[in-house]
Formats: structure tokens, C-alpha cells, sequence
């Protein structure tokens, strides 16, 4: 079971991410808001930088299947 900060994160993730896994053209406040949900969950990994907006897309990506995973 999801905890309240992965629930979070996966509502982020989908305004970021298609049901493909494609980036969407979302804009820098939202990969943002995603890279500090992630920072929530995982504070060992480097998700990117949240102040820019520019985000370690395979990272996030990682934990958006673990927490996917945990259904």
C-alpha cells in the first residue's frame, strides 16, 4: 500500500509523464513539484534540480515503477 507521500508522487508523475513515459510539455513548476515529491520518498538520490526545473529523468522514472509496483 501507497503511503500519503507516494500518492502524492504518482499525482505529479502523471501530470508529467504520459502513459508512454514521454515527458509532457508541462512546464518547470510541475517537474519541480514532481523532483520535491520524489526528494519526500527517496532523500539519498539525486532526482535533479528542483530550483531549475531540470529533472534526472531515469531516477524518477525508477521510483515512479517502484512506487507503482507497491499498487
Amino acid at each position: 500500500m501507497k503511503s500519503k507521500d507516494e500518492e502524492c508522487f504518482c499525482e505529479v508523475a502523471r501530470k508529467v509523464f504520459d502513459t508512454d513515459g514521454s515527458i509532457r510539455l508541462c512546464g518547470r513548476d510541475a517537474v519541480s513539484t514532481l523532483i520535491e515529491a520524489a526528494e519526500q520518498i527517496d532523500s539519498t538520490r539525486n532526482f535533479g534540480d528542483k530550483e531549475i526545473g531540470r529533472m534526472n529523468v531515469d531516477t524518477v522514472r525508477e521510483l515512479l515503477e517502484e512506487v507503482e509496483k507497491k499498487g
